[in-house]
Protein backbone atom coordinates (compact mmCIF):
# COMPACT_ATOMS: atom_id res chain seq x y z
CA UNK A 1 0.00 0.00 0.00
CA UNK A 2 1.58 3.20 -0.72
CA UNK A 3 2.05 5.99 2.19
CA UNK A 4 -0.98 7.97 2.66
CA UNK A 5 -0.31 11.86 2.17
CA UNK A 6 -0.04 13.59 5.43
CA UNK A 7 -0.48 17.27 3.43
CA UNK A 8 -3.06 16.77 0.56
CA UNK A 9 -6.22 15.47 0.87
CA UNK A 10 -6.64 12.14 0.03
CA UNK A 11 -8.13 11.42 -3.36
CA UNK A 12 -10.30 7.97 -4.00
CA UNK A 13 -9.13 4.59 -4.96
CA UNK A 14 -8.60 1.15 -5.06
CA UNK A 15 -7.44 -0.25 -1.80
CA UNK A 16 -4.43 -2.53 -2.34
CA UNK A 17 -2.99 -4.03 0.92
CA UNK A 18 0.53 -5.62 1.94
CA UNK A 19 0.15 -9.21 1.73
CA UNK A 20 0.49 -10.51 5.19
CA UNK A 21 4.24 -11.81 6.37
CA UNK A 22 4.61 -15.41 7.42
CA UNK A 23 3.95 -16.56 10.81
CA UNK A 24 0.88 -13.84 11.18
CA UNK A 25 -2.00 -15.03 13.52
CA UNK A 26 -4.38 -14.56 9.77
CA UNK A 27 -3.01 -17.22 8.56
CA UNK A 28 -5.26 -19.71 7.37
CA UNK A 29 -8.21 -17.54 7.62
CA UNK A 30 -10.38 -17.33 4.09
CA UNK A 31 -8.47 -13.76 2.36
CA UNK A 32 -6.01 -13.68 4.72
CA UNK A 33 -3.73 -12.31 1.60
CA UNK A 34 -5.76 -9.44 1.45
CA UNK A 35 -5.66 -8.27 5.10
CA UNK A 36 -3.25 -5.07 5.59
CA UNK A 37 -0.27 -5.51 7.90
CA UNK A 38 -0.26 -4.47 11.36
CA UNK A 39 2.12 -1.35 11.16
CA UNK A 40 -0.70 -0.03 8.14
CA UNK A 41 -3.07 2.82 9.66
CA UNK A 42 -5.76 0.64 7.91
CA UNK A 43 -5.35 -2.06 10.11
CA UNK A 44 -6.73 -1.58 13.54
CA UNK A 45 -9.95 -0.15 11.62
CA UNK A 46 -9.75 -3.60 9.53
CA UNK A 47 -10.17 -5.96 12.97
CA UNK A 48 -12.88 -3.50 14.30
CA UNK A 49 -14.35 -4.24 11.47
CA UNK A 50 -14.22 -7.86 11.75
CA UNK A 51 -14.72 -7.90 15.68
CA UNK A 52 -17.96 -6.63 14.98
CA UNK A 53 -19.32 -9.10 12.37
CA UNK A 54 -17.77 -11.42 14.26
CA UNK A 55 -19.62 -10.87 17.39
CA UNK A 56 -22.96 -10.45 15.02
CA UNK A 57 -22.31 -13.88 13.54
CA UNK A 58 -21.28 -13.21 10.30
CA UNK A 59 -19.15 -16.27 9.17
CA UNK A 60 -15.42 -14.67 7.33
CA UNK A 61 -15.24 -15.46 3.73
CA UNK A 62 -12.55 -14.17 1.50
CA UNK A 63 -15.85 -11.46 0.07
CA UNK A 64 -16.31 -10.54 3.58
CA UNK A 65 -12.55 -10.05 4.31
CA UNK A 66 -12.04 -8.07 1.38
CA UNK A 67 -14.97 -6.04 2.13
CA UNK A 68 -14.02 -5.13 5.56
CA UNK A 69 -10.77 -3.77 4.14
CA UNK A 70 -12.54 -1.92 1.64
CA UNK A 71 -14.75 -0.11 4.34
CA UNK A 72 -11.49 0.01 7.04
CA UNK A 73 -9.70 1.74 4.22
CA UNK A 74 -12.39 4.81 3.79
CA UNK A 75 -12.96 5.28 7.35
CA UNK A 76 -8.91 5.82 7.31
CA UNK A 77 -9.83 8.66 4.56
CA UNK A 78 -12.45 9.78 6.23
CA UNK A 79 -10.66 10.93 9.39
CA UNK A 80 -7.94 11.97 7.60
CA UNK A 81 -10.06 14.10 5.66
CA UNK A 82 -11.88 15.12 8.83
CA UNK A 83 -8.34 16.23 10.33
CA UNK A 84 -7.27 18.27 7.56
CA UNK A 85 -10.69 20.06 7.23
CA UNK A 86 -10.48 20.77 10.79
CA UNK A 87 -6.77 22.43 10.70
CA UNK A 88 -7.89 24.48 7.71
CA UNK A 89 -11.04 25.54 9.12
CA UNK A 90 -8.23 26.93 12.64
CA UNK A 91 -5.63 28.18 10.01
CA UNK A 92 -7.96 30.49 8.31
CA UNK A 93 -9.17 31.23 12.61
CA UNK A 94 -6.11 32.23 12.96
CA UNK A 95 -5.77 34.11 9.76
CA UNK A 96 -8.55 36.02 10.21
CA UNK A 97 -7.62 37.12 13.65
CA UNK A 98 -4.36 38.00 12.82
CA UNK A 99 -5.87 40.48 10.15
CA UNK A 100 -5.59 44.14 10.69
CA UNK A 101 -8.92 45.79 11.00
CA UNK A 102 -9.16 47.94 8.08
CA UNK A 103 -10.72 51.78 8.75
CA UNK A 104 -14.64 51.81 8.77
CA UNK A 105 -14.88 48.26 7.99
CA UNK A 106 -17.15 47.98 11.69
CA UNK A 107 -19.76 50.71 10.60
CA UNK A 108 -21.97 47.57 10.67
CA UNK A 109 -21.88 44.40 12.71
CA UNK A 110 -23.83 41.72 13.67
CA UNK A 111 -21.77 40.10 16.53
CA UNK A 112 -21.47 44.24 17.70
CA UNK A 113 -19.19 47.57 17.93
CA UNK A 114 -18.22 49.11 20.94
CA UNK A 115 -18.60 53.24 20.08
CA UNK A 116 -16.61 55.78 21.93
CA UNK A 117 -17.93 58.99 20.71
CA UNK A 118 -17.10 62.85 22.00
CA UNK A 119 -19.57 65.08 23.45
CA UNK A 120 -18.32 68.40 24.43
CA UNK A 121 -15.24 66.82 27.69
CA UNK A 122 -17.55 63.71 28.05
CA UNK A 123 -17.32 60.65 26.33
CA UNK A 124 -20.09 58.10 25.87
CA UNK A 125 -19.19 54.37 25.71
CA UNK A 126 -21.83 52.50 24.19
CA UNK A 127 -22.24 49.35 21.77
CA UNK A 128 -24.58 48.69 19.12
CA UNK A 129 -24.83 46.49 15.73
CA UNK A 130 -25.70 49.66 13.28
CA UNK A 131 -23.65 52.04 14.10
CA UNK A 132 -24.84 54.63 11.51
CA UNK A 133 -28.36 54.73 13.15
CA UNK A 134 -27.03 54.84 16.21
CA UNK A 135 -24.81 58.00 15.67
CA UNK A 136 -27.40 59.75 13.79
CA UNK A 137 -29.97 58.91 17.07
CA UNK A 138 -26.90 60.39 19.41
CA UNK A 139 -25.77 63.05 17.09
CA UNK A 140 -22.06 62.92 18.15
CA UNK A 141 -19.38 66.19 18.33
CA UNK A 142 -16.70 63.37 16.87
CA UNK A 143 -16.22 59.56 16.80
CA UNK A 144 -13.01 58.63 18.53
CA UNK A 145 -13.21 55.54 17.81
CA UNK A 146 -15.02 51.88 17.19
CA UNK A 147 -14.08 48.58 17.96
CA UNK A 148 -15.54 44.67 17.77
CA UNK A 149 -17.74 43.61 20.55
CA UNK A 150 -20.38 43.72 22.59
CA UNK A 151 -22.11 44.00 26.14
CA UNK A 152 -19.14 42.27 27.89
CA UNK A 153 -17.17 44.59 26.55
CA UNK A 154 -18.87 47.53 26.83
CA UNK A 155 -19.26 46.35 30.95
CA UNK A 156 -16.01 45.86 31.44
CA UNK A 157 -14.68 49.21 30.23
CA UNK A 158 -18.02 50.70 31.88
CA UNK A 159 -16.52 49.02 35.18
CA UNK A 160 -12.49 49.79 34.39
CA UNK A 161 -13.52 53.84 33.91
CA UNK A 162 -16.23 54.16 36.87
CA UNK A 163 -14.35 56.49 38.73
CA UNK A 164 -14.54 59.04 35.95
CA UNK A 165 -18.08 58.43 35.04
CA UNK A 166 -20.80 61.27 35.04
CA UNK A 167 -23.30 59.23 37.09
CA UNK A 168 -24.66 55.88 37.82
CA UNK A 169 -27.58 56.27 35.15
CA UNK A 170 -25.30 56.93 32.16
CA UNK A 171 -22.66 56.12 30.18
CA UNK A 172 -20.78 58.97 29.75
CA UNK A 173 -17.00 59.28 31.08
CA UNK A 174 -14.69 62.45 31.34
CA UNK A 175 -12.51 62.18 28.56
CA UNK A 176 -9.18 62.36 30.95
CA UNK A 177 -5.65 61.51 30.15
CA UNK A 178 -6.11 57.85 31.40
CA UNK A 179 -9.20 57.69 28.74
CA UNK A 180 -6.88 59.25 25.87
CA UNK A 181 -4.60 56.98 25.92
CA UNK A 182 -7.15 53.93 25.91
CA UNK A 183 -8.63 55.04 22.77
CA UNK A 184 -5.37 55.85 20.97
CA UNK A 185 -4.44 52.26 21.72
CA UNK A 186 -7.85 51.10 20.20
CA UNK A 187 -7.09 53.17 16.77
CA UNK A 188 -3.64 51.55 16.97
CA UNK A 189 -4.88 48.59 17.23
CA UNK A 190 -8.64 48.75 14.85
CA UNK A 191 -7.42 51.75 12.67
CA UNK A 192 -9.40 55.28 12.52
CA UNK A 193 -13.13 55.28 12.96
CA UNK A 194 -15.60 55.76 9.96
CA UNK A 195 -16.28 59.15 8.46
CA UNK A 196 -19.52 61.11 8.42
CA UNK A 197 -21.07 59.48 11.65
CA UNK A 198 -20.90 63.41 13.61
CA UNK A 199 -23.50 65.72 14.13
CA UNK A 200 -22.28 67.75 11.31
CA UNK A 201 -22.15 65.43 8.95
CA UNK A 202 -25.67 64.85 9.47
CA UNK A 203 -26.89 68.01 9.38
CA UNK A 204 -24.65 69.42 6.57
CA UNK A 205 -26.66 66.34 4.72
CA UNK A 206 -30.49 67.11 6.12
CA UNK A 207 -32.07 68.82 2.71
Amino acid sequence: MPKINKVRLPVARPYVPKDVKGGSSWIGVPGARHIPSSSDPVFPHFTSIIADWMQAGVEMSEEYIIAAVKLAAAQVDRARERDLAALRCAERREAAAAKPHLPGAHCNSPQGVVYYIRRRQWVKIGTTTKLRDRMRDLMPDEVLAIEPGSYKLEGELHVRFAHIRLSPSCEYFLLDEDLRAHIARVVAKVGPPPQGLTIDDFLSATP
